[in-house]
């Protein structure tokens, strides 16, 4: 599973647990208005209820990535109901977004070796991060930014979060996290994008 790939003068963005009709709008106005892609990994139950929002998202040029149809942890399931997860999320995904996923990002970042490989052999593939700075326990817009900033560097995948799981927690911290962590990444000559730009500049 892919946590970090190094070699490369690039930063991932991704963001979880989505598309929420409140915060996911806010987030893809805010990186168009810094020119910046990155990958959300959708929640299926969401981009059901918000299909729009999710077409919107990949129409605006941004990778759509599989966090399974509920946020269920992937490492406590049987593999033939991680499997009609997996399945279900992605139907409902790519109809919705009318993308199909090429990454799988695992509920609370736990998956099994053996359910790696499973998935592998269903064409997605599994990707965590290396950067994870609580913006989901909302610790203030500067707070994110800091935690993000110290712990980036080349080939980092950072995680955050434009929706929850289960209620519509408040983001705003993050989309206003968001312009001083990309300032400062590129104030480091860091390139900022998907997790797709990245693997394959990693690949050449």
């Amino acid at each position: 599973m892919r946590c970090r790939v190094e070699g490369v003068a690039r930063v991932a963005l991704s963001f979880d647990d989505g598309p929420s009709a409140r915060h996911t709008p806010l987030m893809l106005d805010q990186l168009a208005r810094l020119g910046v892609r990155a990958t959300f990994f959708l929640l299926g139950v969401h981009a059901r209820r918000h299909p729009l929002i999710a077409r919107r998202t990949a129409e605006s040029g941004h990778e759509i990535g599989l966090h399974g149809y509920r946020h269920l942890p992937p490492a406590l399931l049987p593999w033939p109901l991680l499997a009609r997860e997996i399945e279900t999320g992605r139907r409902v995904v790519r109809e919705a977004s009318g993308v199909a996923p090429r990454f799988y990002r695992a509920p609370f970042g736990l998956l099994r070796p053996a359910q790696a490989a499973r998935l592998r052999t269903l064409a997605l593939e599994p990707v965590l991060g290396d950067v994870y700075p609580d913006d989901h326990a909302r610790p203030g817009a500067d707070r994110i930014a800091a935690r993000a900033l110290a712990r980036l560097g080349p080939g980092s995948i950072l995680i955050l979060h434009d929706a929850s799981a289960v209620r519509d927690f408040d983001r705003r911290q993050t989309v206003a996290a968001l312009a001083t962590i990309v300032a400062g990444l590129e104030a480091r000559r860091l390139a900022v994008g998907t997790i797709g730009e990245l693997v394959s500049a990693a690949n050449g």
